[in-house]
């Protein structure tokens, strides 16, 4: 997807990654699409463009405040009313009171501290002003009206044990990256980095679904399950960023990666 398909500029979001992804999937008999960390849920909104009303789409985060605002996505009354309420707190907004918003529990809170993050790392500039947001126009609401799909907020890992045993299941796994995760993000979040060693065990190739993972490179990761898993690309990825003066600055690449459970019989030495 050439642009952005969600409400913000969502962290990890692999929209512009999903033309590969589909590549590798085998769709023949897929009835169920299961995002265990699903964040901008960038790969299943893809799919239902390719595939408008084709699959069954289970959507879990560990983040409860994204998956309450699936739900109110949802509502056609309810996201114009946050559309509106978020248009309105942004006009004439300074620098106190963004952060007093952002640190408030309200859900124009959470995507106000999202959508311009820019200003919650220190780089609050006058000169770059809040975006007027359009919600109700964004190709993820269109997906959370039109297809089925089921919402839910509890540990990774258990979502996908549900599905294990289905084989006309695609599991797509997009965990927080072990060597870039924000410990201040995740804090509130238990057991958020469990589901790495959960992937090292030999539960993993009993498994009759497909199972793809999504991580960067980590060669750690890898040796701990290169048993179970086979590697399907690698290829680098430029994250982009803006600086105080609103230029973009490109960092050094990392290597995304994809696998999928090798489902070939072995004996583990």
């Amino acid at each position: 997807m050439k642009k952005n398909h969600f409400i913000f500029g969502y962290a990890g979001n692999k929209r512009r990654d999903v033309f590969a992804i589909v590549s590798h999937l085998n769709l023949d008999g897929v009835i169920t699409i299961v995002e265990p960390f699903c964040g901008s849920s960038a790969l299943s909104c893809y799919l239902s463009q390719l595939y408008p009303n084709r699959f069954i789409y289970r959507l879990n985060d560990n983040d409860s405040k994204l998956i309450e605002l699936y739900f109110l996505l949802q509502n056609e009354e309810k996201t114009k009313k946050l559309e509106d309420e978020y248009n309105e707190t942004i006009k004439d907004l300074t620098k106190e009171k963004y952060y007093e918003i952002i640190k408030s529990d309200s859900m124009v809170g959470y995507i106000l501290a999202r959508k311009h993050y820019f200003m919650r790392v220190g780089t609050f500039d006058t000169t770059r002003k809040p975006t007027k947001a359009i919600f109700c126009n964004s190709p993820i609401v269109k997906f959370l009206r039109n297809e089925t799909i089921e919402l839910s907020n509890i540990d990774g890992e258990t979502v996908m044990k549900e599905y294990m045993q289905s084989p006309s299941t695609i599991i797509y796994l997009d965990p927080p990256y072990l060597k870039t995760h924000n410990k201040g993000y995740y804090t509130n979040h238990n057991n958020l980095f469990g589901i790495y060693q959960y992937l090292e065990s030999p539960d993993i190739k009993n498994y009759k679904c497909q199972v793809f993972l999504h991580i960067i490179d980590n060669p750690d990761l890898y040796n701990k399950i290169k048993f179970n898993f086979n590697l399907l690309y690698s290829e680098p990825k430029v994250y982009g960023w803006h600086n105080k003066n609103g230029n973009n600055v490109k960092r050094n690449p990392v290597i995304q990666q994809l696998f999928k459970i090798d489902d070939t019989d072995f004996v583990r030495l």
